[in-house]
């Protein structure tokens, strides 16, 4: 199965999506900073499953991402982080713009590094086709689709 790095991953939907993956038998490294949103509770159940890691850190920060990246090498990424709480956005828009934006941007350009690296990542599957039956979506790569007709 494949390595997925899961961004926001202590949260409560990223614990949930993390918790999926695993169950599934990815590969799952959890990134999280643990701030408001995040909690290690949240993962107690994954927690000592062999297909799982957990490394707290900032999206925002470019060294620690590349670090991670280099060290787990993901084969797909899901961005979850992110300051979404309305009541805190009008009491300290600033972190809204350094962590939603700023950070995106950031965990993109790791991405990019990665797969500039040879790391594996197509720019196809950072971007894949999306299709959607019963509620359920499903992200296919566009070189798999291709080679898969």
């Amino acid at each position: 199965m494949s390595r997925i790095l899961v961004t926001g991953a202590a949260g409560f939907i990223g614990s949930a999506v993390v918790r999926h993956l695993i169950g599934q038998g990815h590969q799952v490294l959890s990134y999280d900073a643990l701030t408001y949103a995040g909690s290690l509770t949240n993962l107690r159940e994954v927690s000592g499953n062999r297909a799982h890691q957990f490394v707290r850190g900032d999206i925002r920060d470019p060294a620690a991402l590349s670090h991670v990246f280099t060290q787990f090498r993901p084969e797909r990424v899901m961005h979850l982080a992110a300051e979404s709480h309305v009541d805190r956005s009008i009491y300290g828009p600033a972190d809204f713009i350094s962590t939603n934006i700023e950070g995106t941007f950031r965990v993109l350009e790791a991405v990019r590094s990665l797969r500039d690296a040879g790391g594996g990542m197509c720019a196809c599957c950072m971007f894949p086709r999306m299709r959607c039956s019963a509620g359920v979506v499903t992200l296919t790569c566009r070189q798999s689709a291709k080679a898969s007709r």
